[in-house]
Order: structure tokens, then C-alpha cells, then sequence
């Protein structure tokens, strides 16, 4: 009942956060990662540099996504859901090793709860690094040393495994093999002076390992969430007591503390090496409670342990409860993706500059890759500018200009990786604000424009400025001969108050409904217009018609 048990709480938990990955905001080393992923399974989303150890990840992360059902899941949501998979897949495997250990159900389970049910160790299991698939290589191979006893080259294999995919991991299992050489656990038959320099060569391969890859060094790879100082410190102080105790109480632990503290000295420094350091802590953390847990279980008369295990097991039967509910009652936020307006309301010929998840989420909704550019490429004229403000977490980030107001075209608070998002033209102000009052002064003539009737939101985009050149220019060219009533300027769904009208809504021409046959000439001559000023969207809208042009919104059209 126990590994049953175990077993579904942590799977409850990872599900319940898995359906809710819309509350975590990706950090840059994340989305670079997420992308990658995204473009290991087929998608052009263009060259992502990556260190040898992240690419080999992505690989692992990628094979992963192919065993969920990740189709039309943002490429984000589905990295977090294999990453998942895999934290889930440790805590199961550490069952296998603490019975090995001679821990007792209850303990065990505990120590397994402890890495697989609390909420912010299965929040950090969501983090997108190379991180995760590592923490399960690592759990792996000591779950086959207990299981496949005399036979060592299958966990050899999770270990180098493990190596390869974080270089953290290929600390630890240094530090862990010196300490088992100099406690004579392994090796005990090899001459002295062997002995020692393999020690020596391993420890201190081990720190310098440890060092490149703390805090943002050149080891720590580019994925992984920001984990905040406090936490941090918490669970390095939880951690130091556990070590304390195991060296005190269990010396045969002693070896296992080693990496545990070289781990808690890596979690110090901030960077993407911090959320990294604690993946890999875990399991060892782990090992830690449950082996202290058990002569204090085995203390207990024998009358009362049922009793005493009945307080764990309430724990993981409210926690198995607690995360199916949160399975039953998830609603995610609806996604909020520019990429659909990007989709339908660029031009054919419009070129965006966007990071690799932005780029990754625009692929995927219908945008050509030819269309689409990093933003670490120099800027040519005319390229639109997609901005996600992601938080850094120590990976540095191109360092592109902000979008302003006046050249802002969509937005949206929470875009690809739960960003803040905003899709603009790029260029210097000063031309952006002459465009405005040229449009404004236009816009004020074509109010006066007796052919026109004009509805008060519609004169009052006319006179700030805010509405299209080619809408500008087509009303007054239609209106020559005919008499036309405008409703609005609408903007487009995701489209700013503050963003340039491309639309205009025509409620009748010479006193008849706009959208009806009578009318079949303003049609034509709409459509037969010339670039820029062929409109593509010509639809009805009730009895009105709604006209649009296409994004970016071209300049120098009234000039003068």
C-alpha cells in the first residue's frame, strides 16, 4: 500500500501542476531550451547556441514530449510537462533504493513524499533544464545498483548518462566516488598511493566542476526557474542539519554527504546553477530523512507503529485527495498568443525579429519561418520587433530596444512562456511623431469632409492621429462621389487603445446598408486597388462592412 500510495499522491501532484503550468513565467534560459526542444522535433526555429550538456537535454526532453500528448501544446508548456514526467519518474525510483538501504515502508515513503508531493519541489520539477533528465539519470542508476546487484554496468551507464546531461551531476558523482574511495567502501583492494591520487584527481575534479558551474559560470548551461534567495537558504539550512545528523548518527551515510554539501555550496551562488544544484540535491536529501527516520521508526513498540504510520499515511492520502481535486477543478488561463494575430493580421511580406520561443510559437501558429528572424541578427529597415520582458536568471539576453507607444501594433500580458509580449515597428521616434501629426492633420480635414458622417469615436481617432494612411486615403477617395457613414475605427483583437486603426467600419454608402448587394461596385473598387492600398479584410459586419489592411503600417503616404 505504501508505493501504491506514494506513488499516486506525486502523480496527482506533478498532473494537478502540469495543468497549470500558465502560473509560471519561463526565464530566458528556459524559453532558449523550450525552443530548442520545439526544433528538435522538426520545426525550423533557427540556430539556438547551446552548451554541449543543454543540446544533449534537449534531445533527452525532446524523446520525452514523443510519449506525451503534447499536439497544439505551446512548446513551452510541453517542455515543462516532460520535465515532469521525469521528476515524477525519480520519486518512483527512489522507492527501490531506500528499501535497498534497509529504510522501512513508512520512512520511505516519507522521504519519497517529501521529493514528490510538497508543492514547491514539484513546482521545481516543472523547470525547463538540462537539470531534470540529469536528477532522473542519477536516481536511476541507484535504483539499478539495488535492483541489478553484481551487475554494475547498467548504472555505470545512468551515471555517465547523468555526467553527460549536467555537468553538476558529473560533480556530484565525482565527489560521491572520493569519498567511497577514501571510506574504503569501494576500491579497499587497490595500493595506497592508487588510491590516493585517485581520490585527489576526483575531488578535485569534482570543485572544479562544482565552481564552472555555480551561479552563471560557464558549466551552469542556460535553463532552469529563478529560486528565490529565501528558499534557498532554507533548504540549504534544512540541509546542513540533515548532513549534521547523518554524520553523527549514520556514518555509513558519510559518503553521501559529500555531494549533498558540495550541491548546498553550488544552490549559494544565484544563477541557473542554483536551480540545478537543488534538482540534484534532492535525491540525495532524500536518502538523508529517510535513513535518519528509520531507528526512530524501528524505536517504536511494535503496538503503536500502526498508530504512528497512520499520521504519514493521512498525510498522503490528503495530499492524493488535494491533487485530484486540483486535477478535477483545473482551468487553465486561455493562452493569449500573438501568434494568431500575427497569423491574420501581418502582411505577406512582414518580417518579425523574435527570441526562439516567441519565433517557436509563431511557427506554430501558421507564420513562415522565412518570415521570421532572431533578435541577436542585425536590424534590417521595415522588420517588426516581437519583445518578451522574460526574466534573466543570469543567461544573458540580446540587448534590443523597448517597444513605445506610438509604433505598437499588439500586446499582451502574459504571451509565449507567460511573459509580458508586445509585437511593434522598430525605428527612431522622432519620424514616428511627425507620422502621427501628419496623420492628425489629414484626419482633421477628412472630418470636415461633407461626404463623410462621422460617429464621435470615429472623429476622435481621425484628430489624434491614430487611424491608418491607406484607411485615410481610401475614405477620401471613395468618398469623391458617394456619401458615407462611418461607425468606428475597430481595432483588432489583442491590439492597444493607443495602436494606429487599420480597420474602418462603413455603415451605409449614399444611405444604404453597406454590406448589401445593391452596393456590389464599393467592392470592387476596394479590391482593385493597388499595393499598399489593397485592403484584406473586406467582410460584412451585420448590415456594415468591415475593411482592413494588413500590418506594419506603411509611412510617408500623406507627407505633406
Amino acid at each position: 500500500m505504501w508505493p501504491a500510495l506514494v506513488t499516486a499522491a506525486a502523480g496527482a501532484a506533478h498532473l494537478a501542476v502540469a495543468l497549470r503550468t500558465d502560473r509560471f513565467v519561463a526565464t530566458v534560459g528556459e524559453a532558449r531550451l523550450a525552443a530548442a526542444i520545439f526544433g528538435e522535433r522538426g520545426a525550423q526555429v533557427g540556430d539556438i547556441p547551446l552548451p554541449a550538456a543543454d543540446r544533449f537535454a534537449v534531445r533527452q526532453l525532446a524523446a520525452v514530449e514523443t510519449l506525451l500528448p503534447t499536439a497544439g501544446v505551446p512548446a513551452i508548456d510541453a517542455a515543462r510537462w516532460a520535465a515532469l514526467l521525469l521528476g515524477f519518474v525519480s520519486v518512483v525510483l527512489l522507492w527501490p533504493v531506500l528499501r535497498d538501504l534497509a529504510v522501512g515502508p513508512a520512512p520511505s515513503a516519507v522521504a519519497s513524499a517529501l521529493v514528490g508531493v510538497v508543492p514547491p519541489v514539484v513546482a521545481l520539477h516543472a523547470g525547463v533544464s538540462a537539470a531534470a533528465p540529469a536528477a532522473m539519470w542519477l536516481v536511476l542508476a541507484a535504483a539499478l545498483a539495488a535492483l541489478v546487484r553484481g551487475h554494475a554496468v547498467p548504472a555505470a551507464v545512468a551515471a555517465a548518462m547523468a555526467a553527460l546531461t549536467s555537468p553538476l551531476a558529473a560533480a556530484a558523482l565525482l565527489a560521491l566516488a572520493a569519498h567511497l574511495l577514501y571510506a574504503k567502501a569501494v576500491g579497499a583492494g587497490l595500493p595506497t598511493a592508487v588510491r590516493i591520487l585517485i581520490i585527489g584527481t576526483s575531488a578535485a575534479a569534482a570543485l572544479a566542476i562544482a565552481a564552472a558551474a555555480a551561479g552563471t559560470g560557464p558549466l551552469a548551461g542556460v535553463g532552469g526557474p529563478i529560486v528565490g534567495t529565501g528558499t534557498t537558504l532554507v533548504v540549504v539550512a534544512v540541509g546542513l542539519v540533515l548532513a549534521w545528523l547523518a554524520r553523527t548518527r549514520t556514518p555509513e551515510l558519510r559518503p553521501a554527504i559529500t555531494p549533498v554539501l558540495l550541491m548546498l555550496a553550488v544552490a549559494i551562488m544565484p544563477g541557473t546553477g542554483r536551480s540545478a544544484a537543488l534538482l540534484i540535491a534532492l535525491p540525495f536529501l532524500a536518502v538523508l530523512v529517510a535513513v535518519l527516520l528509520e531507528p526512530v521508526a524501528a524505536r517504536i513498540p511494535a503496538g503503536r507503529r500502526a498508530g504512528v504510520a497512520a499520521v504519514p499515511l493521512t498525510a498522503l492520502a490528503v495530499a492524493l485527495v488535494v491533487g485530484l481535486l486540483a486535477v478535477v477543478n483545473a482551468r487553465p488561463v486561455p493562452s493569449s498568443s500573438l501568434a494568431s494575430w500575427a497569423s491574420s493580421e501581418l502582411g505577406p511580406d512582414a518580417v518579425v525579429r523574435a527570441d526562439a520561443l516567441d519565433r517557436a510559437d509563431l511557427l506554430a501558429g501558421g507564420v513562415p519561418a522565412e518570415r521570421l528572424r532572431d533578435l541577436a541578427e542585425p536590424a534590417a529597415p521595415g522588420e517588426l520587433l516581437m519583445v518578451s520582458e522574460r526574466p534573466g536568471n543570469g543567461v544573458d539576453a540580446p540587448d534590443v530596444p523597448g517597444c513605445v507607444g506610438l509604433a505598437t501594433l499588439a500586446a499582451v500580458p502574459r504571451g509565449a512562456g507567460g511573459a509580458p509580449t508586445t509585437i511593434c515597428a522598430t525605428g527612431p521616434v522622432e519620424p514616428m511623431i511627425a507620422e502621427q501629426a501628419e496623420r492628425a492633420r489629414f484626419g482633421a480635414l477628412l472630418v470636415s469632409n461633407p461626404a463623410l458622417q462621422l460617429a464621435p469615436p470615429a472623429v476622435e481617432a481621425l484628430e489624434a492621429g491614430i487611424v491608418d494612411p491607406r484607411v485615410v486615403l481610401m475614405l477620401a477617395g471613395l468618398a469623391g462621389p458617394r456619401q458615407l457613414e462611418i461607425a468606428d475605427f475597430p481595432l483588432a483583437p489583442l491590439e492597444p487603445p493607443y495602436a494606429v486603426r487599420r480597420h474602418v467600419l462603413l455603415t451605409t454608402v449614399n444611405g444604404l446598408p453597406a454590406a448589401g448587394d445593391p452596393l456590389p461596385l464599393v467592392r470592387t473598387w476596394l479590391s482593385g486597388q493597388q499595393p499598399p492600398f489593397v485592403p484584406t479584410t473586406i467582410e460584412p459586419d451585420g448590415s456594415a462592412l468591415l475593411v482592413g489592411y494588413p500590418a506594419p503600417i506603411p509611412t510617408g503616404l500623406i507627407a505633406g
